[in-house]
C-alpha cells in the first residue's frame, strides 16, 4: 500500500511537471527583411558603437544634462511606468504558484441552549447558516443527542477543526501558460518603461533646443526691431521738418509693430516650452524658469553614421513590446484549445469534531478523491473562443509587422531629412553671408542718400528672413538628431531584450525526467 501511494505521488508529480503542450509552438512573425538603409555609410556597427547610453551628452550642453537627470529622477510618467512594472512583477509572482495545491484550514465553535420548544444555536463565528464540510450531522441531530426536547438549561457545545486541499492537475499546461503570459506581460512593462524613458529624454531635449533657438531668434528680432525704431525716429524728425511725406513714417511704424508682434509671439512660445519642461520635471507649470541661453555656447549637432544596420530596430521598445503582445496572444490561443479538453482535479479534507475539548481528538473525518470534468456540449462556445483568439493573434502579428514597417519608414525619413538639411544648411549659411554683405552696402548707400527707404527696408527684411530660416533649419536638425536617436532605440547597455522573451512550453521537462528517475530508484 505504501509503495502504491508513492507511485501515485510520483505519477502526479510527473504529470504536473510534464504537462502536455497543446496548440502550435510559438514562432516570431515573419517580416520582410531590410538588410541596409538606403543611405550607405559605416556598416556592421554594433549598437554600442553608434549610440552611447547617455547619448544626449554628445550635444555638449551641461544645462541639458542637468534637466534630463532631474527629469529621469522626478518625472511622474516614469513613476507611473515604474509602478506598472512592479504590478506586472507581482502578477507574475502570483501566477508562479498556480500549479501548486490550495490548502485551507477552518475551525468552528458553536454553543446550543435548550428550550421547551426545541433548541437555539449561538455561533461564535457567524457560521450558523453555513455548511460545515466536516459536520456530518445537522444541528437538529446534535440537539436530539444532547438536549432534552423540553428542558436542557445547561446547553451544549460543538467544536470542529479541519483542513481541505484542492489541486487541479496542469494536464495541458494551462497553469504554465498563465505563468508565461504573466512573464511576457512583465517584460512588456519593462520595455514600456524604457520607451517612456526615451520619450521623456527626447521631449526634454527637443523642448530645450527649441527654447535655445527662440532665444537666438529673439536676439535677431530685437536687433531688427531696434533698427526700425531708430529709423522711425529719424523719419519722424524729417517729417516734422517737411522733408518726407507722412506715409513713409506710417510704413516704418508698421514695421515696428510687426517686430513687436513677433517678439511677443516668441515670448509666448518660450513660456509654453518652459511650462512643458516643468511638467516633464514633475513640477507645477510656471516654475523652473530657464535662463537666457544665448550666453552659452551653441549645442553641437551630433552626426550619426547613416550605415546603421537594420537589426538596431530590435532595440526599439515599441517593436519589442509589440512582440510580447504577440506572445501573449499566442498563449491565449493555446489556452482556448486546452479549455476544450478534459480537466482533472483532486480534493481532500480531514477534520476533528467533538462536543467537548476532552473528546476532541476522538472523532475525526478523512476524505480524498479525484474529479474529472469533460466538456460535452456548450453550443460551440469553446470552439468559437479558439477562433476568436486566433483572430486576435493574427491582429497582434500584423500590428507587430506594421510597427516594424513604420520604424523603417521613420528612420529612412529621418536619415533623408538630415542628409538634405545638411546640404540646405550649407546653402543657407552662404546666403546669410551674402545678404549681410548686401545689407552693409545698401546701408552705406542709403546713408549717402543714393537709394530710397524702400530699398534699405527690403535689404533688412531679406537679411532678417535669411537669418530666421537658418535658425529654423538648425532647430530642425537638432530635432531630427534627437528623434533619430529615439527611432534607433536610444542608448542602452548592450543586451538582447528578446533573449529570454519566448519561454518554451516544454521547459523543465529535462528536470522533471531527472526527478522521475530519482523517485523510481527510491520506490
Amino acid at each position: 500500500m505504501k509503495k502504491v501511494f508513492k507511485v501515485g505521488i510520483l505519477i502526479l508529480t510527473f504529470i504536473s511537471l510534464n504537462s502536455c503542450a497543446v496548440g502550435p509552438a510559438y514562432h516570431r512573425p515573419e517580416i520582410q527583411e531590410k538588410d541596409a538603409w538606403s543611405k550607405s555609410g559605416a556598416a556592421d556597427l554594433s549598437p554600442s558603437e553608434i549610440i552611447q547610453v547617455n547619448w544626449w551628452t554628445n550635444f555638449s550642453d551641461p544645462y541639458l544634462n542637468t534637466l534630463i537627470e532631474e527629469a529621469v529622477s522626478e518625472s511622474l510618467d516614469l513613476k507611473i511606468l515604474s509602478e506598472r512594472v512592479l504590478e506586472a512583477k507581482l502578477t507574475t509572482d502570483q501566477e508562479k504558484g498556480g500549479h501548486l495545491p490550495n490548502v485551507n484550514f477552518s475551525t468552528d465553535t458553536k454553543f446550543y441552549r435548550g428550550t421547551q420548544y426545541g433548541s437555539e444555536s449561538f455561533d461564535q463565528q457567524n457560521l450558523h447558516n453555513e455548511s460545515d464540510p466536516f459536520d456530518q450531522k445537522d444541528d437538529s441531530q446534535y440537539n436530539a443527542q444532547n438536549l432534552d426536547n423540553n428542558t436542557n438549561p445547561g446547553g451544549y457545545q460543538y467544536i470542529s477543526a479541519g483542513t481541505d486541499v484542492s489541486w487541479e492537475i496542469d494536464l495541458w499546461g494551462k497553469k504554465k501558460r498563465n505563468r508565461l503570459t504573466a512573464e511576457a506581460g512583465y517584460k512588456e512593462s519593462k520595455v514600456n518603461y524604457q520607451g517612456g524613458y526615451l520619450t521623456l529624454v527626447s521631449e526634454i531635449a527637443q523642448a530645450y533646443f527649441n527654447i535655445r533657438q527662440i532665444d537666438k531668434q529673439k536676439n535677431i528680432t530685437r536687433k531688427f526691431y531696434k533698427d526700425n525704431l531708430k529709423r522711425r525716429s529719424i523719419y519722424k524728425n524729417q517729417h516734422s521738418e517737411g522733408l518726407i511725406p507722412e506715409w513713409k513714417v506710417s510704413r516704418q511704424d508698421a514695421e515696428v509693430k510687426n517686430s513687436e508682434k513677433e517678439l511677443l509671439e516668441l515670448e509666448r512660445n518660450r513660456k509654453r516650452l518652459e511650462n512643458k519642461i516643468a511638467t516633464l520635471l514633475g513640477m507645477p507649470a510656471g516654475e523652473g524658469e530657464i535662463p537666457d541661453t544665448t550666453l552659452w555656447g551653441d549645442p553641437q549637432i551630433v552626426r550619426i553614421p547613416v550605415g546603421v544596420p537594420s537589426d538596431l530596430l530590435s532595440r526599439r521598445p515599441d517593436i519589442i513590446a509589440a512582440e510580447y503582445r504577440v506572445i501573449k496572444a499566442h498563449y491565449r490561443v493555446n489556452d482556448a484549445i486546452a479549455d476544450r479538453l478534459p480537466s482533472i482535479s483532486f480534493s481532500g479534507n480531514a477534520g476533528l469534531s467533538a462536543s467537548a475539548l476532552s473528546t476532541f481528538f476522538s472523532q475525526w473525518t478523512l476524505g480524498f478523491g479525484p474529479r474529472i470534468s469533460l466538456p460535452i456540449f456548450d453550443a460551440g462556445r469553446r470552439k468559437i473562443q479558439v477562433s476568436i483568439n486566433e483572430v486576435q493573434l493574427n491582429i497582434a502579428e500584423n500590428e507587430y509587422r506594421k510597427t516594424i514597417m513604420k520604424a523603417f519608414e521613420e528612420v529612412e525619413n529621418l536619415m533623408a531629412d538630415m542628409d538634405i538639411r545638411s546640404k540646405q544648411k550649407t546653402i543657407l549659411e552662404k546666403k546669410v553671408a551674402h545678404m549681410r554683405e548686401i545689407h552693409a552696402q545698401t546701408l552705406a548707400k542709403f546713408e549717402m542718400g543714393l537709394i530710397s527707404q524702400l530699398e534699405i527696408l527690403d535689404a533688412e527684411r531679406e537679411l532678417f528672413t535669411s537669418e530666421k530660416a537658418l535658425l529654423d533649419l538648425q532647430r530642425y536638425m537638432l530635432d531630427d538628431t534627437v528623434t533619430l536617436f529615439k527611432a534607433l532605440g536610444g542608448g542602452w547597455p548592450e543586451e538582447t531584450f528578446m533573449s529570454d522573451s519566448v519561454p518554451s512550453e516544454d521547459e523543465n521537462k529535462e528536470k522533471s525526467s531527472e526527478i522521475l528517475k530519482t523517485s523510481e530508484m527510491k520506490v
